[in-house]
């Protein structure tokens, strides 16, 4: 209700959301055009908006989707690790307060901000908490009741609003039918990209009409592993965290400011001193691996030990988990809100005051803290903090070093700082402070990090070994063919020359990347007869469609060379997705038959599945090929050549 032209007011981030959306589901299931399955979808606060539905079990709820979305209001954006979130507060009052009593909202504001602990409030919402019964739903406690399949969708580039309640949902929903992507792309914008149709539209398909789309078949968990700002491939895995994953620890040691996989014998601390860059200033002190021998690739939960003190009862802490190259220069993430300043890996925060551990929920990867009292620290004497930082994935290359960031005292960047002002024009100005907690931000003082002997202090990394056989995960390509120089802003035109060929586009986005593929056993089966190539849509479609008012097609290729006398392909199957592609796109996915000419298929398909065998024994080579088609003219570019054995 209140939203559109439905009457009444909204109720942001409260159980009366929950049950309109209940009634909501069971009036569409009951409408003559419907089959009585249901489907929820939607970005954001539409994502968080399906957790709670989906708790209350509205019996024609068949499956949700949702894309980008916190599940905790307490800990993911009204008070992430104990510290006050001024964006989270000012985000729910400014949709709901706002828009239902303008005059109403500093009473309310002071009220969430009077709520430092996860209460009540936190757990049925500021118009419920105080009305509450049994029978009220909660807004956090419900997730393990979602028992409909689920497709959870979170954004790497969001280390600060939605991406944890994605990874929290996905492993604490009950159905036994549930999938979670992992992606790096823009916030609003990317889930109605053309690839996010057909990966939406497939999961409804199975579960909603019955469809077998090979969902059952795959991998649960998929994530884009970033290998640089804008580059990525991808890891798979059946669980969170991946069950392949490898717990590996890098010690702080203060007397060099180092990161290192050895425990440092002797005590030592380091002062936090302030430093300022482009987001703002706050003190703090950068711990630095030494250059890497080997890539080192991580996907998955990151959690830091740290122990600390202060002059001060309390200190919020922030650490940042840092990519910097030989140059020394940083990697970063653009931020998922265009303008934002652009992101380290990924972040987590503390109060020191919140260090409480709840035994029963915490997890060797994931410290559980219940927020619900105060442990004020002596000052001078080292307390240890157990900080979680947000899920991430990143290959740390060979060369590069690890950079963990403890920021200690107030953290000045978006959303951080406490208000002071006019909410609107015509209201006084207002202070949000908390009346019965200390401030909004501790008092100034002198924080120092302590490591070594009885002190370790620890960053523990979700490592997930680089493949040592080939026929696990092959790498088609990393960029295509498009060169590395092809930059530019939306609407400029490039021509270059590919084996010959000129080749002419438009760029839909800046430094848009033609296509980014892979090969892929086939992890159930285990059969090395079977395999199947995986296209993120977001860089071939997207850029397909941007083209296809003219007659622009992209067609997909794979074929196996070179095979030992032993080897024979024979067959080459293609098993396409039903759902359609979107009005005014077409495309052609062609296949080599072992030298008999292409075979075209004309449809859409947000996977293809190629059959190459039966194989002998004997080495492989393998490559991706794409064609750009345009009128009667093509252009074709061959992908890095992919080697596998079967032994």
């Amino acid at each position: 209700r209140g939203y559109g032209g439905s009457e009444g007011a909204p109720t942001v981030l409260d159980v009366k959301e929950a049950e309109d959306g209940y009634d909501a589901v069971e009036w569409a299931a009951a409408q003559p055009w419907s089959n009585g399955k249901v489907g929820l979808f939607g970005i954001s606060y539409y994502a968080m908006f399906q957790y709670w539905v989906a708790g209350l079990r509205p019996p024609h709820l068949a499956a949700i989707v949702p894309w980008e979305g916190l599940a905790d209001p307490y800990r993911d954006i009204g008070y992430r690790g104990g510290i006050p979130c001024m964006f989270g507060v000012g985000f729910a009052l400014g949709m709901q307060i706002l828009a239902s009593n303008p005059f109403k909202a500093p009473r309310y504001m002071r009220e969430m901000l009077d709520h430092p602990f996860f209460d009540d409030l936190w757990d049925y919402g500021i118009r419920s908490y105080r009305t509450k019964s049994e029978e009220t739903p909660s807004l956090l406690r419900d997730i393990d009741r979602i028992e409909v399949p689920m497709l959870s969708v979170g954004n790497l580039n969001d280390p600060d609003l939605h991406l944890r309640g994605n990874v929290f949902a996905f492993t604490a929903v009950g159905s036994r039918h549930k999938k979670l992507l992992l992606y790096s792309g823009t916030h609003w914008g990317s889930a109605y990209q053309p690839w996010a149709n057909r990966t939406v539209l497939r999961f409804f398909d199975h579960y909603l009409k019955g469809v077998d789309t090979g969902l059952e078949d795959e991998p649960a968990v998929d994530v884009q592993l970033r290998t640089g700002a804008d580059t990525f491939t991808h890891v798979y895995g059946d669980d969170w965290p991946l069950e392949q994953t490898v717990w590996t620890r890098y010690h702080l040691d203060a007397r060099d400011r180092r990161l290192d996989r050895e425990e440092p014998s002797e005590e030592a601390w380091v002062e936090a001193v302030e430093e300022k860059d482009e987001g703002g200033s706050s003190h703090r002190v950068t711990f630095l691996s030494p250059p890497l021998a080997e890539d080192v690739q991580v996907a998955g939960p990151v959690t830091a030990r740290l122990w600390v003190s202060s002059s001060t009862r309390d200190v919020d802490i922030t650490v940042e988990l840092r990519d910097f190259g030989p140059d020394g220069v940083e990697t970063r993430f653009p931020y998922v809100i265009a303008g934002m300043r652009d992101e380290p890996v990924t972040r987590g925060w503390l109060r020191a005051s919140h260090r409480a551990l709840d035994p029963e929920r915490t997890l060797p990867h994931r410290p559980w803290h219940p927020h619900n009292r105060c442990d004020w620290l002596t000052p001078g004497v080292p307390v240890a903090l157990d900080v979680e930082l947000w899920p991430t994935s990143m290959v740390f290359k060979a060369g590069h070093r690890i950079g963990l960031t403890v920021h200690c005292g107030p953290y000045k960047r978006r959303g951080e700082a406490y208000f002071h002002g006019r909410i609107l024009p015509f209201l006084p100005p207002v202070t949000l402070r908390a009346a019965n907690y200390q401030s909004i931000s501790p008092q100034a003082g002198t924080t120092r990090v302590h490591t070594g002997g009885e002190h370790q202090s620890w960053l523990e990394l979700p490592v997930i070994p680089v493949p040592s056989e080939p026929l696990h995960q092959v790498k088609i390509s990393d960029r295509g063919f498009l060169p590395e120089e092809v930059r530019g802003m939306p609407g400029d035109r490039f021509s270059w020359t590919n084996e010959g060929e000129d080749y002419h586009s438009v760029t839909e986005s800046s430094g848009l990347r033609l296509w980014d593929s892979q090969l892929i056993r086939g992890r159930r089966s285990h059969n090395p007869e079977t395999w199947w190539t995986r296209i993120p849509w977001a860089g071939t479609y997207h850029y397909q469609d941007m083209v296809s008012g003219f007659g622009g097609r992209v067609a997909v290729a794979l074929r196996v060379e070179e095979p030992s006398p032993a080897a024979e392909v024979t067959e080459v199957e293609v098993e396409l997705g039903t759902a359609p592609p979107p009005r005014g796109t077409g495309f052609d996915v062609q296949v080599s038959e072992a030298g008999e000419g292409w075979r075209t298929v004309r449809e859409g398909a947000t996977e293809t599945r190629l059959k190459l065998g039966p194989l002998g024994r004997g080495r492989y080579s393998v490559r991706a090929r794409l064609r750009r088609l345009e009128g009667e003219e093509a252009c074709t570019g061959w992908s890095p050549p992919a080697e596998f054995e079967v032994p």
